[in-house]
């Protein structure tokens, strides 16, 4: 029996090892909340939901249409409604990352399209969006603190 403990010593010593790493960071949706001039819900007046908009991802130069059907959210948005039902449209922007950038296209209209440029701190197989663009505007940096929603206005159309 004495044998046996010495045996298994060594694989206790071995079995706590320790490590530094401990997680994955996956932290890369963006809440948008469009608002007319008149503080309008933009969104609701323009008759907007998840069906009408097109998500593209921009692959090299290559425009590329979402839909990863086994997702939660296959078309990469989602539009939920805060406490005061405003509407908000969260957007998970494209994993293709080149120089640590994505850009995205929000299709609302076939002459309405915004663009979204991310950069992401891709270190440790993490993903954590560090800065966003909207329509070429720094619109958030994470030196700025953890956003709880991009307030963007929009003209009547």
């Amino acid at each position: 029996m004495k044998q046996l403990y010495l045996l298994l010593l060594p694989l206790l010593f071995i079995s706590c090892e320790k490590t530094t790493e401990c997680c994955v960071v996956v932290d890369t949706s963006i809440d948008l909340q469009y608002r007319t001039e008149d503080g309008e819900d933009w969104l609701q007046q323009q008759q907007l939901n998840e069906k009408n908009i097109s998500v593209y991802f921009i692959n090299e130069s290559q425009k590329e249409i979402i839909s990863k059907g086994k997702l939660y959210s296959p078309e990469m948005i989602i539009i939920n409604q805060d406490g005061s039902g405003k509407r908000i449209l969260q957007l998970f922007p494209s994993d293709y990352i080149k120089n640590n950038t994505s850009r995205t296209l929000i299709e609302f209209s076939a002459t309405d399209v915004d663009t979204v440029d991310c950069l992401f701190n891709t270190k440790n197989s993490s993903m954590i969006c560090e800065e966003v663009r909207y329509n070429g505007k720094l619109v958030w940096s994470m030196n700025q603190g953890s956003p709880e929603l991009f307030k963007l206005s929009r003209t009547n159309s």
